[in-house]
C-alpha cells in the first residue's frame, strides 16, 4: 500500500515545547504513525510518551515543526493553514476532558453547534443531533433540553462524542473514550466505537491506558516511549511479545496474562492468543489434554 492510501500518514514528527527556551522539552522525535481508511488503530505508553502531543497533531492543534502529516490527502503545515477548517471538519478529537469541548447551555444545542457553524440546514442539523444522541445512548427527547452543569462526568462525555459525530468526520481520535463511563456504558460505548469502523468505515485512533479496549477494539497498535516509537504491530504481535511487554511495562488483558502464566509454568499454549474467546478454546483444549 502507498502512502497515499493511508487515510492518516505522519512522517518523521518531531515536536519541542518551549522551543529555544531553557524550559524546552522534546516531546516527540521522529515519530511515525499510519492509520488505513476504516482501520481501528491503538496508541500506547506511559504518561510522558507522548501520545497526547501526537494527537493533537492530527487535525492541526499543533502543527509540525519538523517531519510530516497528511490527513485524508491534506498536508497539515504552517504553508496550508487554509485546509485547516476542513481538516477539523474531518478530523475530529475527543479529549480526557469533556468539559473542553462543551459550549452551550443545553444538550442538544450544543450537538448542533458545530454543523450549525458549517451551515448546515436546519433540518439537516436535526437529524444529525438526533441520529448521534442514539448513537451514544442518549435519548433525544428526555435529553435534549437537560442543562450541561445538570449532567454526570460520564453523560458530559457522551453530549461531546455526539458533538463530533454529528460532523459526519471521516477521522475520529479518542483521548481514553470510556474516562467517566460506569461497566455497562463503557461496554456499550466500546461496541459502538467498533461498529464506526467495521460497519461505516471510519478511521479510528484512540489512546488507552485499558490492555481491554485495545484487545476488544484495535486492528494494530503503535508502542511509544520517551517521545519516540519503540514498536508497532497488530494487536495479536504485540501481545505475544512478552519481552516487549516486560520492558515497557505497557500491560496486557487478564486473558493473556493467564495464558503467559500458564506458559511460564510449563503448559504448551499459543503464545499469541490474546481475546477472551481464544483464551477460553485455548484452557479448554488444555484441559482435554490433561484429562485425557
Amino acid at each position: 500500500m502507498s502512502l497515499s492510501e493511508f487515510a492518516v500518514q505522519v512522517e518523521q514528527l518531531s515536536h519541542t515545547y518551549m522551543k529555544g527556551t531553557p524550559f524546552q522539552q522534546e516531546a516527540l522525535h521522529d515519530v511515525y504513525f499510519h492509520a488505513k481508511p476504516g482501520e481501528c488503530v491503538a496508541i500506547i505508553g506511559h504518561t510522558g510518551s507522548g501520545k497526547s502531543t501526537l494527537i493533537q497533531h492530527l487535525n492541526g492543534l499543533l502543527l509540525p515543526q519538523t517531519g510530516q502529516v497528511n490527513v485524508l490527502g491534506l498536508e497539515l503545515s504552517e504553508s496550508n493553514r487554509c485546509a485547516l477548517p476542513e481538516i477539523r471538519r474531518q478530523v475530529v478529537v475527543l479529549f480526557q476532558q469533556p468539559e473542553d469541548q462543551l459550549f452551550e447551555k443545553y444538550v442538544a444545542d450544543d450537538i448542533a453547534y458545530g454543523p450549525l457553524q458549517y451551515g448546515l440546514p436546519k433540518k439537516e442539523v436535526i437529524q444529525r443531533v438526533k441520529h448521534a444522541m442514539d448513537f451514544v445512548g442518549l435519548p433525544f427527547e428526555t435529553m435534549r433540553n437537560r442543562p450541561i452543569y445538570a449532567l454526570s462526568g460520564g453523560q458530559k462525555r457522551k453530549v461531546a462524542l455526539a458533538g463530533l459525530l454529528a460532523l459526519d468526520p471521516q477521522v475520529i481520535v479518542l483521548d481514553e473514550p470510556t474516562a467517566g463511563l460506569d461497566p455497562t456504558s463503557r461496554q456499550e460505548l466500546l461496541y459502538k466505537i467498533k461498529r464506526l469502523s467495521r460497519d461505516e468505515g471510519r478511521t479510528i485512533i484512540f489512546v488507552t491506558h485499558s490492555m481491554e479496549e485495545v484487545s476488544l477494539l484495535a486492528d494494530r497498535e503503535y508502542v511509544l516511549a520517551g517521545g519516540s516509537n519503540v514498536a508497532d504491530g497488530t494487536t495479536r504481535e504485540i501481545f505475544a511479545n512478552r519481552e516487549l511487554i516486560h520492558r515497557y511495562r505497557i500491560g496486557t488483558p487478564q486473558s493473556v496474562e493467564l495464558v503467559h502464566t500458564l506458559i511460564v509454568n510449563g503448559y504448551d499454549m499459543n503464545s499469541s492468543t490474546f481475546g477472551v474467546e481464544e483464551t477460553v478454546a485455548e484452557v479448554r483444549k488444555l484441559l482435554r489434554q490433561e484429562v485425557g
